[in-house]
């Protein structure tokens, strides 16, 4: 798509839009005196153009970068993920009211039973509701009992459970100490 304004870009001083070309639609539409116009029909109004170079004509700043856009969350990208790689992930939902059955029970599944690497291999649920510190007693008593039966299988090391993180972030704060910044509502229960 092409675009500017009329009068630019080989389009000079044009009352309507597409009258040389064969899209009746645009044929009929009548300019404003500052409307910017496209093309995406036969007739030709405006030299194509880079995109770069329309960006510049319309004043928009060119970024690759996307800050604060839900779709770049990487909680969201993960959960997506497992969701799509489970066995039981259909290739087709039949309709909206089984596809909100399926994530129903997926979205209990991964809050409850499936253990996250980036929270200790432990459960939102677990985490949420305060039950990881009783949870890593129950790994560190198991490990424990592990070492005493095999200290070789470890090295002589005793082995110790993966610690919970102190706040998990989606976006973390910068190094900058005059900043200070509260963790978004992801932070952990102590």
């Amino acid at each position: 798509m092409s675009a500017g304004r009329p009068g630019q870009c080989g389009a000079p001083n044009l009352a309507k839009v597409g009258v040389e070309g064969s899209n009746p639609f645009a044929r009929s539409k009548i300019l404003q005196a500052n409307q910017r116009v496209g093309s995406l029909g036969r007739g030709r109004l405006l030299l194509p153009k880079p995109v770069a170079a329309l960006l510049v004509d319309l004043d928009i700043v060119k970024s690759h970068s996307r800050p604060h856009v839900s779709d770049d969350n990487p909680f969201s990208e993960a959960q997506f993920k497992t969701m799509k790689y489970r066995p039981d992930f259909p290739p087709r939902f039949g309709s909206l009211e089984d596809a909100r059955a399926h994530c129903q029970a997926f979205f209990t599944w991964y809050n409850t039973i499936h253990r996250h690497s980036g929270i200790a291999y432990m459960t939102p649920h677990s985490v949420h509701y305060g039950q990881a510190d009783a949870m890593l007693v129950t790994r560190q008593t198991a490990l424990d009992a592990a070492f005493r039966r095999n200290p070789n299988h470890f090295k002589g090391k005793n082995p110790r459970p993966i610690a919970l993180p102190e706040a998990v972030w989606i976006n973390p704060p910068s190094n900058d100490k005059s900043a200070s910044q509260q963790p978004l509502n992801y932070s952990l229960n102590s």
